[in-house]
């Protein structure tokens, strides 16, 4: 649904869309997440509004035309098929299952050859229908511009034509989280590759334990890492090693991958176990930690330059409840965070009781 929301609506084919933002050398796009889906727009400023009248174009219009869901829908079970073939993608796939069984986060948003096969225009429709309400979604507007003209753009482009409706998704609907997920996982897959996962249930992302979770990450993630310089530059043991992250409405996790061979995998696991109990008992090391604190705040000001990027930010912290000012605020929080708070954090989640592992070889 969020592709074709870009493809043709009842005014536009896809190509006099794109023409239309293109002619004044702006953008358009759709994404989807975890939480959320949206369209964005980008022009100059003379141009506001046309891209007001066009975002209201591709979010109250969509045509959904039979032969273009068709065309997307053979394009997503290629997608599909293209991460049966990937270790990587295979290995976290069944992580997320074990994880959250059921829920939501154990799925994945490509869907299953089933599940895509089985929609048509008439279900991408009434998807379109619950969740395009004035109470589900946020429009945020960034440049240089004048807010009460671009206000005035807004409402009279979008009060009368965008149905009211409550916000989506405020619960799990029922659908509660696994108890009892902790445990090991082997897998089998064609290719040469090994995989290692260890991943562990954290949080939601409006808890005060997040931004030590995410130093955590941070400082497990780049090339001066404990795992990368351990497992890698020290023993040779793998291709590539790191850690990511899944935070959302609902707890999260974070998982340390190893990519390695697969006479070597067993050893991999041991090693970085040992690491992960080493962050758990002493900490990041206090260079580590200084690195990973500057490594965030130096790529959260990158990333925030730009228009584009903080009407991203802003409009999807606002609609999932961080408020829209809170990239203001997390620059201090990461600034004030200790080494015992990464540290307590660590002891609270990567726990062995939380903890699930992947094991993926030939």
């Amino acid at each position: 649904m969020s592709r074709l929301l870009t493809k043709d609506t009842l005014k536009r084919s896809a190509e006099d869309l794109a023409l239309a933002i293109e002619s004044v050398g702006g953008g358009v796009g759709s994404s989807v997440g975890n939480n959320s889906f949206g369209v964005s727009l980008s022009a100059l400023r003379p141009d506001l509004e046309l891209v007001i009248d066009l975002l209201g174009e591709t979010l109250l219009e969509p045509a959904f035309f039979d032969e273009v869901v068709a065309r997307e829908k053979s394009y997503q079970l290629t997608q599909i098929k293209a991460e049966l073939d990937r270790p990587f993608s295979v290995a976290m796939k069944a992580m997320r299952r074990r994880l959250y069984g059921a829920h939501p986060y154990g799925l994945e948003s490509s869907g299953t050859p089933e599940s895509v096969e089985a929609l048509h225009r008439g279900t991408l429709g009434d998807l379109h229908a619950r969740l395009v309400r004035g109470g589900n979604g946020v429009i945020g507007v960034f440049g240089d511009l004048d807010p009460e003209r671009a206000e005035a753009l807004i409402l009279a482009r979008f009060e009368k034509n965008l149905p009211a409706g409550p916000r989506e998704f405020t619960t799990r609907g029922g659908i509660l989280l696994p108890t009892n997920y902790a445990g090991e996982i082997d897998l089998v897959h064609e290719k040469e590759q090994a995989v290692l996962l260890i991943g562990y249930r954290t949080v939601d992302l409006t808890h005060p334990d997040n931004p030590a979770l995410e130093m955590i990450d941070e400082a497990c993630s780049d090339m001066a890492s404990r795992l990368f310089i351990r497992i890698r530059e020290e023993l040779g043991l793998a291709y590539s090693v790191g850690a990511t992250r899944l935070s959302g409405l609902e707890p999260g996790f974070i998982v340390f991958y190893a990519s390695t061979s697969p006479e070597k995998l067993e050893l991999v696991q041991e090693e970085m176990l040992t690491e992960i109990d080493l962050m758990i008992n002493e900490g990041l090391a206090e260079e580590e930690f200084d690195r990973a604190k500057a490594s965030w705040l130096g790529r959260e000001a990158i990333h925030l330059q730009g228009a584009k990027e903080l009407a991203s930010t802003a409009t999807v912290d606002e609609l999932i409840g961080l408020g829209w000012d809170h990239y203001r605020k997390t620059p201090a929080t990461v600034r004030a965070l200790t080494r015992e708070q990464v540290r307590e954090a660590a002891e609270r989640y990567l726990r062995e009781d939380n903890r699930v592992i992947v094991r993926l070889t030939r």
